[in-house]
């Protein structure tokens, strides 16, 4: 997924490298943002009794641009499906491709076998393995499952004709993966299939931001986009995300040469300004672009009372606005974590940095209260879709952030001139010419802050629904549409 976090977030890249490549002598741990500490690093080295790996999807001959990110789309919607539907446990990517690189042949016809031999040192039982062909503006996928011990084809799949849309949107990918699922004999109910089949824009933004979340890994990061990004998965979908095992280095500089020492503090310090101005750099920007979950809820459209003067009559909706999903943790858990960690340094007060984030090095400010109005222009129709009339409404989001030892935040949303429980807002379309009336009206939503409501739209501003609809999803627990 192209956009302004996709460079942010690959622009926050390694923090505290330098200084725990500099401290030879010191202490490494690790916390995840619920504040466990996890040892510095040894993979295990004994695999589960059903794991997979995902190979990275070949996608020689795509064009450059739109075709680029497809492939990473791929990969992370049939690891995010296989972990989702089976009990297969699913190989790390970054691991996956790090072994591959390591073992890749010069000539690119032996590539399957060194996928093998990638499966073999991750201790994985089953690969994943696939490719994407482009002909004209058609395209072919095509996948396979291949027994490591083996290296038999247990499972295949390959069907062309698909447009851009059905690979970019997933249809395609979710149904070459049901598709493997079943070859190797596991049973999903007609409610799992149906699931698995599913792209509500929900499990499709979980999995672009999986893919994203893949490629920082790839890399190495250990960063506060990693954080941030694995915080926006969780909300989104918690099974897709995991235990952040990478996090805020915490590096004990052990005390003996005081020369040596003074040194490394300073080039200690200066890494924990970078890492404090890199995470107010991405809270700027994320206050500025994030898109929080928030949902217009409406009701049916009424009649008033006639005007046989005029010949018209006013026609009503009400019309609340609801936070569908609490967005709050994504700042909360990623600013604590690296609360935490510049605390454990016990270098905050000589640092002169003891009320970070509250006190922040850039001045920018990025943790205060503050809010966003969404002005929604609306149009009635007649079942012939005449334009009946048009009105705007604003629907006002607030969020406060309290800074101290520990951060918290709230946030909410609400329909300006509302009242009652749901701040709850009467649009009302008078002089509406009664001969125009007929069966059927419909409220159509036109725009949002001037940024046109279409089914195209990936990323809406804001998301409408019928209040019958809402209550179903709320007894459901399930996606947004």
């Amino acid at each position: 997924m192209k956009g302004t976090f996709m460079v942010v977030l690959c622009a926050i890249l390694v923090l505290c490298v330098a200084a725990c490549a500099s401290q030879s002598n010191a202490d490494i741990t690790t916390e995840t943002t619920d504040g466990n500490t996890l040892s510095s690093g040894v993979a295990n080295d004994t695999a589960s009794a059903k794991s997979i790996a995902v190979n990275p999807i070949d996608g020689s001959g795509l064009d450059t641009g739109d075709d680029a990110e497809l492939q990473m789309l791929i990969r992370a919607s049939i690891a995010a499906d296989f972990q989702r539907y089976t009990d297969f446990s699913i190989e790390d990517s970054a691991n996956t491709e790090a072994v591959i690189e390591e073992q890749k042949l010069q000539e690119t016809d032996q590539f399957a076998d060194t996928g093998i031999e990638a499966g073999n040192l991750l201790k994985a039982q089953n690969l994943v393995e696939g490719s994407l062909r482009k002909n004209g503006s058609s395209y072919t996928l095509e996948l396979s499952v291949i027994e490591v011990e083996s290296g038999k084809q247990i499972a295949s799949f390959l069907k062309g004709g698909y447009s851009f849309d059905a690979i970019r949107y997933l249809t395609a990918v979710k149904e070459g993966t049901l598709d493997l699922i079943t070859q190797l004999g596991i049973s999903l109910t007609s409610g799992e299939q149906e699931a698995l089949l599913g792209t509500e824009s929900n499990e499709v933004k979980a999995i672009e931001l999986s893919a994203q979340l893949q490629e920082l890994r790839r890399q190495n990061a250990s960063s506060v986009g990693i954080i941030a990004l694995t915080e926006q998965i969780k909300q989104l979908d918690p099974r897709l995300a995991g235990t952040i095992t990478e996090a805020i280095p915490v590096v004990n500089i052990n005390t003996g040469n005081a020369g040596r020492d003074l040194r490394a503090d300073a080039a200690w310090r200066k890494d924990w300004i970078k890492i404090l101005t890199d995470a107010e750099a991405y809270f700027v920007d994320f206050f500025k672009t994030y898109i929080p979950y928030y949902v217009i809820v409406y009701s049916d459209v009424t009649p008033g009372a006639t005007d046989y003067t005029k010949g018209t009559v006013p026609m009503s909706f009400n019309v609340y606005a609801v936070e569908y999903m609490n967005w709050t943790p994504i700042v909360t858990n990623t600013v604590n974590a690296i609360q935490r960690g510049l605390e454990a340094t016990k270098r905050r007060t000589a640092w002169k940095l003891p009320d970070w984030p509250k006190e922040n090095i850039t001045k920018t400010r990025p943790f205060v209260n503050g809010n966003k109005n969404y002005i929604v222009t609306a149009e009635l129709l007649n079942s012939k879709g005449k334009i009946l009339g048009r009105k705007t409404f604003t629907a006002s989001s607030s969020w406060t952030i309290t800074t101290g030892p520990t951060t918290t935040m709230t946030s909410s949303i609400q329909c300006t001139g509302g009242t009652g429980p749901n701040n709850t807002l009467t649009v009302t379309f008078s002089d509406v010419n009664a001969n125009d009336l007929d069966d059927t009206t419909k409220i159509r939503w036109l725009a949002v802050n001037g940024k046109p409501v279409t089914d195209k739209d990936r990323a809406p501003l804001l998301t409408f629904m019928p209040v019958e609809e809402w209550q179903t999803l709320q007894n459901r627990g399930g996606d947004l549409p």
